[in-house]
């Protein structure tokens, strides 16, 4: 039988090793943050709705994109500029950017999440989809070898191949070898 205090303290310890454990199942190898246990679901970022939909939201079904928008703003579903954009498939990474006008959304614009944003959520990124400040949000890029990257994209045309960066003056193996889990290996 335990004293007094005692089960005090095996709760805490239990309470502990619990929590311990579940830092374990949040980790992931490819250095996302969160480890999401819904098989092909779609991360998707929602700017200008307002406070209650902005932010990042997993898709289960990518295809029932419209029902999820319409019980967010039921005027979105019926919006001409909303049906030209949405004819392709939603892709994790994805940014919607909303404009209302009268609490009525008359536009929006589909650009991708920051770098930074797909990083931690181990959305991959695309070489040839990637702004300055998007370079420079990789480990050991700053500003100067974001500028030779863009500048040489523009020079040579698109990158293509992840490893066709080793292109750019300042980019080795080595660098290569500490972004590749960051980025898509297809084209």
């Amino acid at each position: 039988m335990l004293v007094r205090g005692g089960w005090f303290l095996l709760l805490l310890i239990i309470g502990v090793s619990g929590f311990d454990m579940s830092r374990l199942y949040l980790r992931s190898e490819d250095g996302s943050a969160l480890v999401f246990s819904v098989k092909d679901s779609t991360l998707v970022e929602f700017r200008g709705i307002g406070p209650r939909f902005d932010g990042i939201h997993q898709l289960n079904d990518a295809r029932r994109f419209l029902a999820v928008i319409k019980m967010a703003n039921g005027g979105l579903a019926d919006s001409a500029a909303f049906t030209r954009l949405r004819n392709g498939p939603v892709k994790s990474g994805e940014c919607f950017v909303f404009q209302l006008v009268e609490g009525n959304i008359v536009a929006v614009e589909s650009v991708w999440m920051s770098a930074a944003k797909r990083m931690v959520l181990g959305i991959p990124l695309m070489v040839d989809s990637m702004n300055r400040e998007d370079w420079s949000d990789l480990p050991g890029v700053g500003a100067s070898l974001a500028l030779r990257i863009e500048a040489g994209r523009q020079k040579n045309g698109e990158f293509g191949q992840f490893s066709d960066l080793s292109r750019v003056k300042g980019i080795g193996r080595k660098s290569l070898q500490r972004w590749e889990h960051f980025f898509n290996k297809q084209k």
